[in-house]
């Protein structure tokens, strides 16, 4: 799939403000910027780039968009299309019982496999890490592996809002790769997603400047 942009660069406002004025020479017009790199600026540092400790708010959940896919995929008019997920569904009529199908031969950042096992341990962590919705895994009875790629996620009360908690609004569903988890440590200043790009941390300086690259695995 082709990348929107050969790279990105986030800024923080502020550093962005200081740097714009000392770049510039008395007199002298704007830097030519290069078509291929979209900047964008925010407000504020993200406190950590791991998606399971992390704000969900705006603008800073940009940080974890642009580098992890999620399970569901919100979609502009308000529906929802497959991502990660390429089948979802309840399977009782109280909203308590819901199945997932993973999308095949997918690979994350690190070079991991996608699996319904990996997942699971992702939400596992999600709810030990305190995320932004890490109170609604309370609300879990249990996640089963059905399959390679098959996951069952049981409910203790009925809720229908599954689908948008594993979109991308909520970074419950924004997937972390085996690999990373198993040194979770790492996460707070790298990336290991599945999404269209991956930081790059020769180029990052933290709460400073974000750069990031496309994801060769994507």
């Amino acid at each position: 799939m082709r990348h929107l942009s050969r790279r990105i660069t986030v800024l923080v406002l502020g550093l962005l403000l200081v740097v714009t004025g000392c770049s510039q020479r008395a007199g002298a017009g704007p830097a030519p910027q290069d078509p291929d790199v979209l900047r964008i600026a925010i407000g504020s540092a993200p406190a950590t780039l791991d998606p399971a400790r992390g704000s969900n708010g705006d603008p800073g959940v940009i940080i974890f968009e642009l580098a992890y896919e999620p399970l569901i995929r919100k979609l502009p008019d308000g529906s929802f299309g497959p991502a990660l997920a390429t089948e979802w569904r309840y399977t009782d009529a109280t909203n308590t019982t819901f199945e997932m199908t993973l999308r095949e031969n997918v690979r994350f950042s690190d070079g991991s496999a996608l699996t319904a096992q990996g997942v699971k341990d992702h939400l596992e962590y999600y709810g030990r890490a305190g995320g932004s919705f890490a109170s609604r895994l309370q609300q879990f009875d249990g996640i089963d592996v059905t399959g390679p790629l098959g996951l069952r996620i049981r409910l203790k009360t009925p809720n229908p809002e599954l689908p948008y908690l594993l979109a991308q609004r909520s970074t419950m569903g924004d997937v972390i790769s085996p690999t990373a988890l198993a040194d979770p440590a790492v996460l707070g200043t790298a990336t290991a997603g599945a999404g269209q790009y991956m930081i790059d941390k020769a180029e990052t300086t933290t709460g400073q400047t974000y750069t990031y690259v496309p994801n060769p695995q994507y």
